[in-house]
């Protein structure tokens, strides 16, 4: 059995105060960005509607260069979808 891009099991958290807890999901989510970008960024490549979102008719050249930067901003759309409720 394949293991997916990131085991929500493994990620424990205990926040008295969930306004805590986003930026802390946001280096989980960093750090697995970091460790499997190669992976992420072929998927993200194959298909063509999110590739399209994500980087807004980039040339092919800067892709990589944009998702380095998009990693590294918790503000960026691979972060947009983390909502603390």
């Amino acid at each position: 059995m394949q293991q997916g891009l990131f085991d929500v099991k493994k990620l424990e958290l205990g926040f008295a105060d969930m306004s805590q807890a986003l930026p802390h999901i946001q280096q989980a989510f960093k750090e697995m960005y970091l460790s499997r970008s190669d992976e992420i960024l072929s998927a993200i490549l194959m298909n063509n509607g999110l590739k399209s979102n994500l980087f807004m008719g980039a040339d092919d050249s800067d892709i990589l260069a944009l998702f380095e930067i998009m990693i590294n901003n918790p503000n960026s759309p691979l972060y947009s979808f983390l909502k603390i409720q």
